[in-house]
């Protein structure tokens, strides 16, 4: 992405205890630069490979360097996106739209516009290589509707086309994790996603939208070797014990006992209490992950 000069600081180092990753929540330390709107990214420039988003430590509910930038922000994915203002609606001609009368300064009537319609995305194999792909939200600017689309829908939103209904309904986008080690871990870092594209795009309701679909996508990438149970996790598929000790997971296959994989047929490992990730909480703002358990059965061993 390129920026003015005028509106761009590149070459800035944090020795850290300043910025945190947007995403995961951990501890900054090296280069970075900063843009005009307050955002933060890691590297020296643009230009940068692997460039993630940063956003400032918090300590409680006070930045812990408030010399950093005066004008704190707490999210760097993008340049702010708002939805129409009411003044400039005001100062067109006003047509009334559908039976709750919302007021639109396009006229339905005389215009063919396609109504947004939700797109099932699936992320590719060099998604899953990355970790993650791009997901394209639509929020309706009166409501907490959403709807999933493509990018090309989304473009011609952000462009404001004609021939679609941006009026009504305004884009956001976010990168969504869809690959690791750990399923927790991934849940975790797509909840702190939602919940800070909720907070810059005024999207609410965005939690409650994605509620029991924080791993939608997920997979294992690669064998999990060396891991080790405490006896509390896994039954062993074929005796239906508890198994403690030394296991493995497979990407196909799932936990199996031993600490590494083997052309020898071994015994599959079963969850004792398999976990469903759902998100939980009086409102939006106050909304965590909290995991929920319940009855799993299985058995036979494999290669």
């Amino acid at each position: 992405m390129y920026y003015p000069k005028s509106q761009i600081s590149t070459n800035l180092y944090t020795s850290g205890g300043e910025l945190e990753n947007a995403f995961t929540g951990e501890n900054y330390k090296g280069y970075y630069f900063k843009t005009s709107n307050g955002s933060y990214q890691s590297g020296k420039t643009p230009q940068s490979p692997g460039s993630t988003d940063l956003i400032l430590q918090r300590n409680g509910n006070t930045f812990t360097s408030p010399n950093l930038i005066k004008d704190a922000t707490l999210l760097s994915l993008d340049a702010p996106i708002t939805s129409p203002s009411a003044a400039g609606i005001l100062n067109k001609p006003i047509y009334i739209d559908g039976p709750y009368f919302n007021i639109s300064s396009t006229d339905y009537l005389s215009k063919d516009l396609s109504s947004p319609v939700n797109s099932v995305i699936y992320p590719t194999e060099k998604d899953y290589n990355n970790n993650r792909f791009q997901r394209y939200l639509l929020r309706k600017t009166n409501n907490a509707i959403f709807k999933e689309v493509n990018k090309q829908t989304y473009d011609l939103y952000v462009k404001k086309d004609q021939t679609v209904q941006y009026d009504l309904y305004y884009p956001f986008k976010f990168l969504w994790t869809i690959a690791g080690k750990s399923k927790n871990k991934v849940a975790n870092i797509n909840y702190n996603i939602l919940k800070l594209t909720e907070k810059r795009t005024k999207a609410f309701g965005l939690l409650k939208y994605f509620k029991n679909r924080l791993t939608e996508y997920y997979k294992i990438v690669g064998i999990q070797e060396n891991l080790e149970t405490d006896g509390t996790e896994y039954l062993v598929s074929t005796t239906n014990l508890p198994y403690k000790g030394k296991y493995h997971i497979h990407p196909t296959k799932g936990a199996m006992v031993g600490a590494t994989h083997v052309e020898v047929k071994h015994d599959f490992l079963k969850p004792i209490k398999p976990l469903n990730i759902e998100i939980t909480g009086s409102n939006n703002n106050d909304l965590s992950p909290t995991i929920n358990r319940g009855s799993f059965g299985g058995g036979g061993g494999g290669y």
